[in-house]
């Protein structure tokens, strides 16, 4: 018999199609009326039915966001939509999900009947269609499935400083996925989609899984990249699959590309590939990232290690795969990163000045967007290319004596072109400047203010520079007006304000960025012009800091605040802001799929209205009263049984306290399920003792809340150790004391040992209430709150309400409440505490 489920927010009209139809005589059983989206979906979770009649407008989750949830869950369930006039385009949408049966309201029996009947038969068929060699192949799937995308990640992060794959990496890679794939003897095809925005990514994927269910096709793999979509499969795809797709999308460009084997297609992909930071792979037609910022450092360190031997043609090549690099970089922070990186290696290589580099780095802070760093540094690698080419280019020998001259003379005031030539070349000063410009491609009065400036920057990064002094040092003379309109207007500032920015900003940006400074092996920790000789960084910045440091290393007050604060940092991180983002929810309306909207206390209002919130709140109340005493009751008579000491008694402890180790996990609950199900140990072994009833221990009401007491109990342990402390502190000539008064064994219990152990029980019974009061994992996985709600704990109502029927206000109102109740029990508890809790000493 087919089970059927019918959800519709209007009463009267879910009421009368389950009343209208006798369900029976067509082989249905109706299992479940839903009054909204939320609860249709946890009953779906509950009862699995074959079939689902869904309105398509619904509060909260809506008729197509449960189809949508149905056959992502199980994609053999086969849904009806009720829809009306006007609804035509939901209904457009939820064929994406396979539904091809819809009633239009109102509709007659006839209708519904027929509709029934058709959805009936392909349920049949698709049942009979299912057979072991399926289920072999899905299952061979999936396993491929994660195969693949663990050997593309593996493949994409592999540390390599190169684009290609050694072959003793290709050896460990085939020993590791040899068994599922052939890497050899097998072609494979490449498909390259282009211009696919990844805002359109999603539905077209869901569109090829659907195309490829319908054509029954398995082993299709892929990757996005770029809005690039790659999709590689033994199987020929254009004749269905790519072709129906692609023609949904206008722009896409599709490139085929055939591979003798799956080796050299996936040497391909990830060649392709590395260069990127942010790599989707496609997982059961789902994108999981894969971020590559390690491997791209690598490559790039790489490049800049081959630079220093490199020809000509080898430069070019360089340049090309760097500019490819920073294209690809989709990450504001490792752009900024890598940004950085590149303008400190060219310094290293004498590119650049560590000046030059520090300003680049300064600029590309105040930019906010990747393209704004991306061309930055665009510029800064042409201009890196220019400066190299302009290097091995040969000066003659006028251009060569007037390059020296300014180097060794800059300081020099009265340096024009026509003395160099009249006095130190001998040559007419017109052919001098046409030969030194053609030679080094710039006029010389702009290449000797460029040299000035470079100079004066230099001199500005020292400590306490005078500007009067870099004006002389530049040849500027005792004018340092006429050095800052120069100044000024090669770097758009004044040389007292750069100078003031260059002291500022170095500090923050060795601080922000001091990981741009690891190049290779050794941390590089200054920026050193060594065209100048220049310790850019500011060495007595350094020197304070160093000692401020030192100095609070060495105060007494140091080692508590260290030490505290991992616990510091944990609980701000994992309590109090969680606790406060929890508390903000609680006074919205907000169902995790929409934004969340103000409405004060009405989360709180709700629940004095919410029965099942009371039985929530009562089967946990009866659970931690029972539970408890009888746990601390068992764990206190092991205790004391324990207290003889024999050769045997530390295995004792050790199997005592077992299960208190391992009782709270879900293994041990999927256990306990086991041993309590109708055709478990538990009945099998009554049976085995001549009971001929088999008793639903989890399907009763009655009984089911017993299974879970008990599994509570069986975790005694660490109560047991706790008492077992306890006892071991009280004296043992009280009790020689008591004997020699005429005390029995009972009445010592009552008046040495209880009084004495009242402050461990006090204790064990606060923090057992408490445990009592948030137990879930045993709940969850043995019963999930069945039969009738009858095992349904506090708190694993409201986790269904958080992230089963998304009512995530709802839930976050839960918890503070869940939080005053302890505060109130555990209140109580320290308020009783002074009438039985014995405080004197021994």
């Amino acid at each position: 018999m087919l089970k059927l489920m019918i959800a519709d927010d209007e009463r009267v009209i879910r009421e009368t199609i389950s009343r209208l139809v006798d369900w029976k005589a067509l082989g249905i059983e109706l299992v479940g009326i839903c009054r909204d989206g939320a609860e249709a979906y946890h009953k779906f979770l509950d009862t699995a039915p074959n079939i689902v009649m869904t309105d398509i407008r619904m509060p909260g989750i809506s008729g197509l966001e449960l189809v949508q949830k149905i056959a992502e869950i199980d994609p053999g369930t086969q849904c009806i939509i009720l829809s009306g006039y006007g609804e035509f385009e939901y209904a457009r949408k939820a064929m994406k999900y396979g539904v091809r049966h819809y009633l239009l309201k109102p509709c007659d029996e006839k209708q519904i009947v027929d509709t029934i009947n058709q959805v009936a038969e392909d349920v049949r068929k698709a049942r009979q269609h299912l057979t072991e060699k399926d289920e072999q192949i899905a299952l061979r799937e999936r396993i491929c499935q994660d195969a693949m995308y663990h050997l593309l990640r593996e493949g994409i992060l592999m540390e390599t400083e190169s684009l290609q794959t050694d072959e003793k990496e290709w050896l460990k890679i085939e020993e590791s996925y040899g068994r599922y794939f052939d890497f050899h003897y097998q072609p494979w095809r490449l498909y390259y989609l282009y211009f696919l925005e990844q805002r359109y990514l999603d539905d077209f994927l869901t569109q090829m899984r659907i195309a490829a269910e319908e054509n029954e096709l398995n082993g299709l793999y892929g990757m996005y990249v770029k809005n690039t979509l790659l999709l590689y499969s033994k199987n020929d795809l254009w004749s269905f699959e790519i072709r129906a797709c692609v023609e949904n999308y206008q722009g896409i460009r599709l490139e085929t590309c055939e591979h003798e084997s799956l080796k050299e297609l996936l040497e391909t992909v990830w060649r392709k590939t590395r260069r990127y930071d942010t790599v989707y792979a496609i997982y059961h037609f789902r994108t999981l990232m894969i971020t590559n910022n390690q491997n791209i450092s690598r490559y790039v360190h790489a490049l800049f290690q081959q630079f220093r031997e490199a020809g000509q043609e080898d430069i070019e090549k360089l340049f090309s795969e760097l500019y490819t690099v920073v294209e690809q970089i989709s990450q504001i922070e490792f752009m900024r990163w890598l940004a950085g990186n590149i303008a400190v290696q060219f310094s290293m290589l004498n590119i650049f000045s560590g000046i030059e580099a520090a300003e680049f780095m300064m600029n590309i802070e105040k930019e906010e967007t990747v393209e704004g760093i991306q061309e930055r540094l665009t510029k800064l690698i042409e201009k890196a290319r220019q400066s190299i080419e302009q290097s091995r280019r040969s000066y003659g020998s006028i251009a060569r004596t007037v390059t020296e001259y300014v180097g060794k003379h800059l300081s020099d005031q009265n340096m024009t072109l026509k003395d160099i030539a009249e006095n130190h070349l001998f040559m007419n000063v017109d052919y001098v400047s046409r030969q030194f410009q053609k030679e080094t491609g710039e006029r010389f009065s702009q290449y000797l203010t460029e040299q000035r400036i470079q100079k004066a920057k230099a001199l500005l990064s020292e400590k306490n520079v005078k500007v009067q002094y870099v004006a002389e040092m530049v040849g500027c003379g005792g004018n340092p007006q006429y050095f800052s309109q120069i100044f000024k207007k090669a770097t758009g500032m004044p040389p007292s304000r750069w100078m003031q920015i260059m002291q500022e900003k170095t500090k923050s940006v060795f601080e922000q960025n001091s990981r741009f400074f690891r190049i290779g092996k050794p941390a590089v920790l200054f920026i050193i012009d060594s065209r100048n000789d220049l310790l850019f960084d500011q060495a007595g910045i350094y020197t304070r800091r160093k000692r401020m440091i030192r100095k609070f290393f060495l105060k007494e007050s140091t080692a508590g605040v260290i030490f505290s604060m991992p616990f510091m940092v944990g609980f701000l991180a994992f309590m109090f802001v969680p606790m406060m983002i929890s508390l903000y929810y609680a006074l919205y309306d907000f169902n995790i799929l929409s934004d969340p909207v103000f409405s004060g206390l009405k989360n709180f209002k709700t629940m004095a209205g919410d029965d099942k919130f009371w039985k929530s709140l009562n089967v946990t109340m009866f659970y931690t009263i029972v539970s408890v005493p009888l746990k601390l009751a068992f764990a206190l008579a092991v205790a004391m049984i324990l207290m003889k000491s024999t050769k045997a008694t530390g295995i004792y402890r050790a199997m005592y306290y077992l299960p208190s180790i391992i009782g709270g996990s879900v293994a041990v609950s999927i256990l306990w399920k086991r041993i309590f199900a109708t055709d478990g140990l538990l009945n099998s072994i009554l049976k085995g003792l001549g009971f001929q009833t088999t008793i639903m221990w989890l399907g009763n009401k009655n009984l089911a809340i017993w299974t879970l007491i008990l599994l509570t109990v069986w975790q005694f342990g660490s109560s047991m150790l706790i008492f077992l402390a306890s006892l071991k502190q009280i004296p043992r000539s009280l009790y020689e004391a008591s004997t020699v008064d005429g005390a029995g064994g009972c009445r010592q219990f009552i008046s040495v040992t209880l009084p004495l152990l009242s402050p461990t029980i006090f204790f064990n019974l606060v923090m057992q209430m408490i445990n009592g009061l948030l137990a879930f994992t045993q709940c969850y996985i043995i019963t999930k709150g069945a039969p009738l709600d009858s095992t349904l704990f506090y708190m694993v109502y409201m986790y269904q309400q958080s992230f089963e029927f998304y009512n995530t206000g709802y839930g976050a109102a839960m918890a503070w409440v869940m939080l005053l109740l302890v505060a109130v029990v555990t209140a109580i508890l320290f308020a009783t505490r002074k009438f039985w809790v014995y405080d004197g000493g021994y």
